[in-house]
């Protein structure tokens, strides 16, 4: 029997969204984090990785209009989610993310993994406006990543 073990704390800020009626360069998620989220992130997706843990859930932030108008894309969000539950799985080719009720499930798998912590790192240097592409198991999914609100 495998002995629970508590993740380091999650600390910073961390929101994920898809637009109510994206154009088509816009569709797919929205990723954002100040850099303590990013960093605290990477750190929960390697804690995943090497303890076996099934999954563990964090905090979301409110997807305000701050961090839209920031974006610059003047949509409203699709729905609000308050929290993400994470799980590794090796088997899984990308990122699986799916919306359950009030929060998000994210499943990350082998393949994709270096590259989320690699967007995550981006993000935690103060960058934006980039993408990342990942096959699901419904098709091609695009993660667009951008600068946390200044406000």
């Amino acid at each position: 029997m495998q002995t629970w073990k508590s993740p380091p704390p999650f600390l910073g800020k961390l929101w994920i969204w898809q637009y109510r009626q994206p154009k088509e360069g816009w569709r797919g998620w929205h990723v954002s984090a100040d850099r303590a989220g990013a960093e605290a992130f990477i750190t929960w997706i390697n804690f995943l990785r090497s303890d076996d843990a099934a999954y563990r859930t964090l905090p979301l932030e409110v997807v305000s209009e701050p961090l839209l108008y920031g974006v610059g894309y003047n949509q409203a969000c699709d729905q609000q989610f308050d929290k993400l539950r994470v799980a590794y799985s090796p088997d899984v080719s990308g990122l699986e993310l799916v919306a359950q009720g009030n929060h998000l499930q994210l499943t990350i798998g082998a393949t994709s993994c270096a590259d989320l912590i690699a967007c995550l790192e981006r993000l935690a240097r103060g960058e934006g406006d980039f993408v990342l592409y990942t096959t699901t198991t419904s098709g091609r999914l695009c993660w667009h990543f951008w600068w946390p609100p200044s406000a």
